[in-house]
């Protein structure tokens, strides 16, 4: 239409068209992330870590993007308790069903965006392996030499 402003043209082609299906990630904001990442994890079937991983990296893209894979299976070491590098060598351990839960509702805090330490309620200070929570600040490597 002549005299039309862009922002009239932009609202008129937003209005009339009809809603785009909804990414997988954007189901985020309708479902709760437990659900879905349990979902993804076959629905209470026995699942191998590396497979853990990839649901866990699924749920985690929206937030972090590139960086979703390297945070995956960190949170998926961290939960497990074993080194960083553990879930890269052992893929193909299996995840029991209680470690598969501690893992969804660790994945769900953190595409929330809450601070990884308190997803997975645990920080390293020092030589220790501390739990936290978000009643308490999480330990900075800046503040080991004030200790």
């Amino acid at each position: 239409m002549q005299g039309d402003t862009g922002a009239d043209a932009l609202a008129r082609s937003t209005t009339s068209a009809p809603n785009p299906p909804l990414p997988e990630y954007a189901l985020l904001e309708h479902a709760p992330l437990s659900d879905l990442l349990a979902s993804h994890m076959k629905g209470g079937e026995p699942s191998t870590v590396r497979s853990t991983i990839d649901s866990v990296r699924t749920v985690l893209t929206p937030l972090l993007g590139d960086r979703a894979n390297a945070e995956a299976i960190d949170l998926v070491a961290a939960v497990l308790e074993q080194p960083r590098f553990w879930p890269s060598l052992f893929g193909r351990n299996m995840v029991t069903g209680g470690q598969a839960t501690a893992i969804a509702e660790a994945a769900a805090r953190r595409a929330r965006g809450t601070p990884f330490a308190y997803a997975v309620r645990k920080a390293a200070y020092r030589y220790l392996t501390l739990m936290v929570d978000e009643r308490v600040l999480i330990p900075r490597q800046e503040t080991e030499m004030l200790v």
